[in-house]
C-alpha cells in the first residue's frame, strides 16, 4: 500500500509526502516500557526552581506535524514520578492509538525536550510565558520540522470501530514460516475458520513502505479487518510482516518488488502444508504495490495460485501512473493547472535521469534530482508552496528514496506483460475516488491486459465515492485518510468475499 504507510506506490518530486511520512515517522513496535531518567543530578536550588516549573509543564500537550499534504495530530502527555523524574509518553492519534514512552525528559530554564528513542525522535521547544504552548522543532531520521504543541484538556480518542476485536468466533495463531531462497523468516497471523476443512485461503501482500501484517497506516489496519470478514466467510487468511519488520527477519531496505514475489510464494508454500486448507484453492489478495506482486507471483507458480484480487492496483506503466498520481494529487491540494502542467514536465525529467544516469555517482544522482525538486517548486507562488509544505527535509527524503533499488525498479516497471500471463481468475477492484492509483486508467489496463493474454475470467469494479484505502470519503485526499473512523468499505468486503464465494469451495461459509 501507499504509506504508513501510507506510502504511495511512488509519487511526483512534489508530492512524495506519504512515503516520507513513512520514513520520517515509521513507529516502531514493542515500544520502550521503561522511560529513561534524566541523566545528570542537578543542584538544589535548580533542582527546585524546575520542580516549580514542572508543575507547568505536567498535563497533556496537543500539535500537528506537516508533512507535505498531511497532518499528523501529536500528543504529548509529561508526568512527574513521585523521585521527582520527569517522564511521559508520546501519541501520533492518526497513525497508532499505543503510546510510545519518552526516554528522557528535559526541562531548564523553560527549554523542553523530550526524546522519543524508540523511534529515534526528538522534540526541543521553548514554553511560553503563559505556559500554554511549547514552541519548537521535531527531529527525526535527520530531518527537522517545526512543530508547535499546546495544553489542552483532553487528547481527541481515535476512532477505529471496524477494528476486530477478540474473542474471535474462529482460530487464530500466531505463525513463523521460511523462505528458504532469501534465508528469511516470516512471521504473521493465521486466521481459519472452525472446523477440519479443508478450507480455501488466501494470502495477503501489503503495499510500499515497511509495512506490518495488519498493513497498519494512520491508524488503520486494513488487513486485520479484511481477514476478520473473509475467515467469517469461511476463508482462511495468512498476513505477514514484511521483511525486516515486526517479527519478520531481512532488510527491507534492500528489497525489490521481485523479492516480494518470493516472500508470497513462501507464504503460499506453507498454505499448502497446512491439512486443514485446501492446496488447490489458494489465492492472492494484493493491496497497491501487492497489486504487483500477485500477479507476478501467480505467473511464476500457476499451478500454486487459483485466484488473485488486485485492490486499487496498477495496470498502466508505473511512469505513466507516477505521472497521474501527482497531477491528481495535486489538485485536491488546489494547484493551478499551470502549476501541474511545470510539474508534468519536471516529472518526465526527474524519471529520465533515473533511468538515463544509473552509471552517474550516488551523490552526483542525487543532487541532481534535488535541483529538478527545487527548481520546480521555485516557479510556484508562495501560497502553493505553503500548500505543498515541502521542506529542505522533505526533498531530502523524497530523493534519498528515489535513488533506492527498490523505487527505482518499480519505476521502470510495466505490469501489461505480466497480466497477460495469468491464467486464474482475477479480482480487480479500484475506489473511484483514489488519488493515487486512478480507477479507470488501470482497471481498463488491468481487463485489456489480461484478455490479450487469452484470460476471459476477470472482473472489474469501480466502487463509488470510495479512495485508495477503500474509505468512503468526500474527495479522495490523502489528507482525508487518517480523519477517516472507516477502515474499510463494507460493499468493498462484500465484493472481495462474494467474488471468492463463487470460485471455491468454502465449507464454514454462512
Amino acid at each position: 500500500m501507499f504509506p504508513q504507510t501510507l506510502s504511495p506506490v511512488a509519487s511526483s518530486p512534489r508530492f512524495h509526502a506519504i512515503r516520507t511520512v513513512a520514513i520520517l515517522l515509521a513507529w516502531l513496535a514493542p515500544a520502550l516500557c521503561v522511560v529513561a531518567p534524566v541523566a545528570a543530578q542537578q543542584p538544589a536550588d535548580a533542582a527546585a526552581a524546575e520542580e516549580k516549573s514542572v508543575e507547568g509543564l505536567a498535563g497533556t500537550w496537543q500539535g500537528a506535524l506537516r508533512v507535505g499534504p498531511v497532518e499528523l495530530r501529536l500528543v504529548f502527555r509529561f508526568e512527574q514520578d513521585d523521585a521527582g523524574k520527569l517522564g511521559g509518553t508520546l501519541t501520533s492519534i492518526d497513525q497508532t492509538p499505543t503510546p510510545i514512552p519518552l526516554s528522557a525528559v528535559q526541562l531548564a530554564d523553560g527549554q523542553v525536550t523530550a526524546a522519543v528513542a524508540a523511534i529515534g525522535g526528538e522534540f526541543s521547544g521553548k514554553l511560553n510565558e503563559d505556559k500554554s504552548a511549547i514552541e519548537g522543532k521535531w527531529k527525526q531520521s535527520g530531518s527537522e520540522f517545526d512543530l508547535t504543541v499546546k495544553r489542552v484538556a483532553e487528547a481527541p480518542a481515535m476512532k477505529r470501530p471496524q477494528e476486530p476485536k477478540p474473542p474471535f468466533p474462529y482460530d487464530v495463531e500466531e505463525v513463523a514460516f521460511e523462505n528458504s531462497a532469501a534465508q528469511i523468516t516470516l512471521a504473521g497471523t493465521f486466521t481459519k475458520p472452525k472446523g477440519p476443512g479443508p478450507h480455501p485461503a488466501v494470502v495477503m501482500i501489503t503495499g510500499s513502505g515497511p509495512q506490518d501484517r495488519d498493513e497498519t497506516v494512520m491508524g488503520h489496519k486494513p488487513f486485520a479487518v479484511i481477514a476478520d470478514d473473509l475467515t467469517l466467510h469461511g476463508i482462511a487468511v495468512l498476513r505477514f510482516d514484511d521483511r525486516g519488520v515486526g517479527k519478520s527477519t531481512g532488510d527491507f531496505g534492500a528489497a525489490t518488488h521481485n523479492d516480494f514475489v518470493g516472500d508470497a510464494l513462501a507464504a503460499v508454500d506453507w498454505l499448502k502444508g497446512r491439512p486443514e486448507i485446501n492446496a488447490r484453492q489458494i489465492g492472492l489478495i494484493g493491496h497497491s504495490e501487492g497489486g504487483v506482486v500477485a500477479p507476478l507471483a501467480a505467473v511464476q507458480r500457476p499451478d500454486d495460485v487459483a485466484f488473485i484480487v488486485i485492490l486499487a492496483g496498477v495496470g498502466v506503466p508505473m511512469r505513466e501512473l507516477l505521472a497521474q498520481q501527482g497531477q491528481d494529487i495535486g489538485r485536491t491540494m488546489g494547484l493551478s493547472e499551470a502549476s501541474l502542467a511545470r510539474d508534468a514536465d519536471v516529472e518526465g525529467e526527474f524519471y529520465d535521469a533515473l533511468r538515463n544516469d544509473e552509471n552517474l555517482p550516488t551523490d552526483e544522482l542525487k543532487q541532481k534530482l534535488t535541483d529538478l525538486i527545487q527548481g520546480s517548486l521555485d516557479e510556484l507562488s508562495d501560497e502553493e508552496r505553503d500548500k505543498l509544505g515541502v521542506t529542505p527535509e522533505v526533498i531530502k527524503a523524497r530523493v534519498d528514496a528515489a535513488v533506492t533499488p527498490w523505487f527505482r525498479e518499480l519505476a521502470m516497471y510495466a505490469p501489461g506483460p505480466t497480466l497477460e500471463k495469468v491464467r486464474c481468475p482475477v479480482l480487480a477492484l479500484n475506489g473511484e475516488l483514489d488519488v493515487q492509483v486512478a480507477a479507470d486508467a488501470n482497471l481498463n489496463a488491468i481487463s485489456t491486459a489480461i484478455e490479450r493474454g487469452g484470460n476471459h475470467d476477470v472482473t472489474t469494479l469501480k466502487l463509488p465515492g470510495l479512495n485508495h484505502l477503500f474509505q468512503e470519503c468526500e474527495t479522495g485526499s490523502i489528507a482525508e485518510y487518517s480523519r477517516t473512523e472507516q477502515t474499510f468499505a463494507p460493499a468493498a468486503l462484500e465484493a472481495v468475499s462474494g467474488w471468492i464465494l463463487k470460485r471455491v469451495d468454502a465449507r464454514s461459509a454462512p
